[in-house]
Parts: structure tokens; C-alpha cells; sequence
């Protein structure tokens, strides 16, 4: 591999994330004389792609209509609305056709490859880069970007000495520590604390836990204070609560939860029905069912989750149906729509995460993913202030920002294509 100084480069890349080889691949399929130069700070690439959906990647979301897609991110909408105007879902689910793999969709909307390995997509931007001629530096920590003199240049100082560039790209991922961001300080960009989204709930209730793997298909959970509320399948586990909506909750709640120091109150709602509904229900399937006990009443609840309502109602299994009060009926409806618990604490969601906070979207044109005041800097990703739930929704906006970071230099007004 050759020196950093025996060739010019076009562009460097800083990151060998999702992002980062996107954004690499991209460029040189637009114009494959670019110098690309792809630098890592640790000596793994492509980490995140290779545990997300439990090693099976879950690449994008089956949600084609781009206004409805852009819902599903809590922060950083702006930033990305041009750039999934211009790279879809189906322009993701082209690509990787057009590469030679092909993606299904799950009953819930998540894509994954056909192979169910996210080392099929790990192993494809690998390929690509080496058949593109991409040069990729582990081991090479950035230290700073600075301009070089009066020039349109810049110098990118490295632990394995500097570089000098036309183009250079930001793709460093999310990070809970400010010192993964303060060599960006230099470049005048305005950042937001970074701080957790996507994670589920630490709740020291050892009743609850004894049912871990036990979830049901569709509930609620309410965060006490907070003025949503997220619906969608729950999951108990042995520290909590997981699940669909709980990492929803944990998203859209990223920034109150974390001012709160992950000590809150939650309510959950075994079942989607409005309170005033599921009354009605529960009523009318006792009165078909007024003889039965407790225990063996017919509700779309498990069994060990149900025994475990009816303690924490105050009911006893065997008490037949037909003789419940209607202060007890109300006293159940209560318990199973607005059970309370106390959050004390969150957790990795199977060793994923995804941070909220990074480059504002003050710093940032959205039009072409350029600095605002470094001209020729460039940033997509993770480390701009932009997180969606869980679901493939973080790397669409990946690939989205990547491309369009791609298009702006390829298509820049310094740029020969032009």
C-alpha cells in the first residue's frame, strides 16, 4: 500500500462505518478516477453493519413513500430530507440488487439479505472497494483538519502522519464522549451533546423479571411526564422491558429520558385497546364467560403474564368470573392498561446502539452535506445529530447522506465532471 504522500488525493474519507465505505463506493462509482482514500481509527471496519439485526444487518425499511419514512426519526429530519429524496429505499433496494444481493422483507418491515448474514453486505463493500481501487487505512487516528494556506486543500493530520486533500468526508460514527468529536471543534461547527437513544428499560422488579422471554404482540408504553405514547410488541426480559415499543419510547424520549438520568416512572398497556374499549371487552367476554375462574379466562394475554396481572390486581385465579365486583373489574381494566413500573437504568439493545446528538443541523447544508464553514468538508452518518427507531431506519439515512455526499463532490463546482 503506498504512502500517504505519494499520491494526491481527491478524497479522504474519516470513518469505516456504514457511512464511510458508502460514501467511498459511491464516489468512485460516479467517477472512478477519484483518489479515495478511506481512513479507520481502530483496525475493524464496518463494525456496526456486521452485529446489526443480531449478525443478520438489517439494511434498510420496506417504507417507500419517503414523508412516511421520514417519521420514523426523531431528530434530524431536516438534515436528511434532500438526501432521501434523492436515495430511497427502493434506490437502497436497487443498489444491492444491481450488486448481487437481494433483500426481503420481514412481516414488520425490516430488510435483511437473503443469506440472513450481515457478513454478506460487510463482504460486499469490501469487494467493491478493492475492485474499485479504494486504499483503506486502519490503525489511523485523525487528529485534526486544518486548511493548507490560501489553497482549496486541506491537511488531515494523522497518527500515521498527514494527507493532503481536496475533499474531506466526516463519517465517524455516533459516540457518547465528546473527545470523539473535538478535533471537528477547529472547523467552526456547532454540535449537540450526544447522548443515548435506543435502549431498553432497567426496572429492579424481580417479579417481572422472573418472566423473562414472556411479550406480548401489541401494547403501550407511557412515559409518565412525556406526552407520547408508543405502541407495538413488548418483550419482558431479565433485567425489564424490551421490545418495539419500548425502543421507540427510548428514541423519540432519547433527550427527556436522559435529562430524567434514566430514573422515571412508565405505564404499560398489556393490550393496544384504549382503556374505555378494552372495559367493554373484558366485559363482554365475562358475561360469555361467567362461570369460568379467573385463571382460564379467554384473553389474548400468555398465561404466565396473566397470572402475574392478576396478583398485581389483588385477584385471586380462582375466583370465578361472574362474581367479580365492579370495583374489581375496574380494578383489573386499571392493572392491565396502566400497569406503573420504575425505570432505574437502560441497556444495549443486543449490542446495538445508535447516539443522538453530533454535527447540528445549523453546521450543515442540506442540500449537499457540506460544512457551512468548511468548504470542501463533508459529513453523513451517524455523526450528524439525525437517529431513527429501530428497524433499518439509522442505515437508510446512512446510505441517503453517504450518496448525497457523493453526488456533491463528484458534481462540485471545483469538480471536472462538471
Amino acid at each position: 500500500m503506498a504512502n500517504f504522500n505519494e499520491i494526491n488525493w481527491d478524497v479522504v474519507i474519516i470513518g469505516g462505518g456504514a457511512a464511510g465505505f458508502f460514501a467511498a463506493l459511491r464516489i468512485k462509482e460516479l467517477d472512478s478516477n477519484k483518489q479515495v482514500l478511506l481512513v479507520e481509527k481502530t483496525q475493524k471496519v464496518l463494525s456496526k453493519v456486521r452485529i446489526s439485526g443480531g449478525g443478520r444487518c438489517n439494511v434498510t425499511h420496506h417504507c417507500l413513500q419517503n414523508s412516511v419514512l421520514l417519521n420514523h426519526y426523531p431528530r434530524g429530519k431536516k438534515i436528511i430530507k434532500q438526501a432521501v429524496n434523492k436515495f430511497s429505499v427502493s434506490n437502497t433496494i436497487e443498489w444491492f440488487q444491481q450488486h448481487g444481493v437481494a433483500l426481503k422483507v420481514e412481516d414488520d418491515g425490516r430488510m435483511f439479505p437473503l443469506s440472513n448474514s450481515s457478513e454478506t453486505i460487510a463482504g460486499l463493500f469490501e469487494n467493491l472497494a478493492q475492485q474499485y481501487g479504494i486504499s483503506v487505512f486502519r490503525g489511523c487516528q485523525v487528529n485534526s483538519i486544518v486548511k493548507v494556506n490560501t489553497s482549496a486543500l486541506w491537511e488531515i493530520q494523522t497518527s500515521m502522519g498527514s494527507i493532503v486533500s481536496n475533499y474531506a468526508v466526516i463519517a465517524t460514527g455516533g459516540n457518547l464522549s465528546w473527545s470523539h468529536y473535538s478535533w471537528i471543534n477547529p472547523l467552526a461547527v456547532s454540535l449537540v451533546s450526544p447522548y443515548p437513544s435506543l435502549f431498553t428499560f432497567k426496572i429492579d422488579q424481580k417479579k417481572l423479571q422472573s418472566l423473562a422471554g414472556v411479550s406480548v404482540s401489541n401494547g403501550i408504553v407511557k412515559l409518565v411526564g412525556f406526552d407520547k405514547t408508543f405502541q407495538g410488541p413488548i418483550l419482558i426480559t431479565h433485567w425489564g422491558l424490551s421490545g418495539p415499543a419500548v425502543l421507540k419510547s427510548s428514541a423519540w424520549g432519547a433527550a427527556w429520558i436522559f435529562e430524567k438520568n434514566y430514573q422515571f416512572q412508565i405505564l404499560v398497556s398489556w393490550v393496544a385497546e384504549e382503556e374505555n374499549k378494552f372495559r367493554q371487552s373484558l366485559n363482554e367476554t365475562i358475561d360469555s364467560h361467567y362461570k369460568r375462574k379467573l385463571a382460564n379466562l379467554p384473553l389474548e394475554i400468555p398465561s404466565r403474564l396473566w397470572l402475574f396481572i392478576l396478583e398485581e390486581a389483588n385477584l385471586s385465579s380462582e375466583i370465578v368470573a361472574g362474581n367479580l365486583s365492579k370495583q374489581q373489574k375496574n380494578k383489573l381494566v386499571e392493572t392491565i392498561t396502566k400497569m406503573p413500573f420504575t425505570v432505574h437504568g437502560k441497556t444495549t439493545f443486543k449490542e446495538e446502539f445508535v447516539t443522538a446528538g453530533g454535527i447540528s443541523e445549523k453546521s450543515i447544508h442540506p442540500n449537499t452535506m457540506e460544512l457551512i464553514q468548511a468548504k470542501g468538508i463533508y459529513a453523513c452518518g451517524e455523526v450528524l445529530d439525525v437517529d431513527g427507531i429501530t428497524g433499518g431506519f439509522n442505515f437508510q439515512s446512512a446510505w441517503s447522506t453517504a450518496n448525497l455526499v457523493a453526488h456533491s463532490i463528484t458534481y462540485s463546482p471545483f469538480s471536472e465532471n462538471l
